[in-house]
Formats: C-alpha cells, structure tokens, sequence
C-alpha cells in the first residue's frame, strides 16, 4: 500500500488561490454546536466544485451549510450551498482549515468562479 493521497490530490476541480471573505450558516444539526449564527471565515482557494475557508469555528465532516462570499471585484454576494469535506488545525492553532463541497451553486457564482479560473491561468 502506498501512502495515502492528500485532499489536493482527490480533487475532480482546478482551484485557485482566492482570498475573499465569507459568512456560512449552518443548515443542519451537524456542527460541533448547532446554532443559527452567522459565522465569519476567510478564503484560501476556490474552484467549481468548493472551497477552502480558514475559520475560527469548527464544523463537523457532513455539515450542511450556506456559504455567502463576497469579492471586490464584484457587487453582489456570491451564495453556494455546500458540506464540509475536510476540516484540518491552522498551522498557528487558532481556528480551523475547512474544505467546502459545493452541492449547489447560484449561476452567478458558478461564472464568477470561471472567470477566477480563467485569470488564474491567465496570470
């Protein structure tokens, strides 16, 4: 047996680096605290099919949640619901690196994400 693959290496979608801010609601009860917040988080990277957030709330594998983004390059919000795939320590210990599938995307967020796609290759 080899070693085990990394999160990186599973992935069916290219990502890019992406640094905008985001607030995510939990939809299910399976957050460490389940709780009707509004939780503040930060992008890592992002591409068609999630997004990885750094946060200082934990949420649990499966998580359902709605996932606000906000870009400066644009005026409106950019909602996506998603999952939590992966969840990992920050290398500071003070919060959390969550992996986000998407499960459904607005159109507008979905060609917002294109075109970050499109500049990342292009860049």
């Amino acid at each position: 047996m080899g070693p085990k693959p990394s999160w990186e290496d599973r992935r069916h979608y290219p990502r890019v680096a992406w640094s905008g801010d985001a607030r995510m609601i939990a939809l299910s009860a399976t957050a460490i605290e389940p709780a009707q917040h509004i939780y503040e988080v930060a992008g890592v990277n992002i591409g068609e099919g999630g997004v990885a957030i750094s946060g200082k709330r934990l949420f649990g594998i499966r998580s359902r949640l709605l996932l606000e983004m906000t870009d400066p390059e644009i005026s409106t919000g950019l909602q996506a619901v998603g999952e939590i795939a992966w969840i990992a320590p920050r290398d500071d210990h003070r919060g959390w690196y969550m992996g986000i599938a998407f499960a459904d995307l607005a159109d507008n967020t979905r060609a917002h994400i294109r075109a970050l796609l499109s500049a990342g290759d292009n860049g």
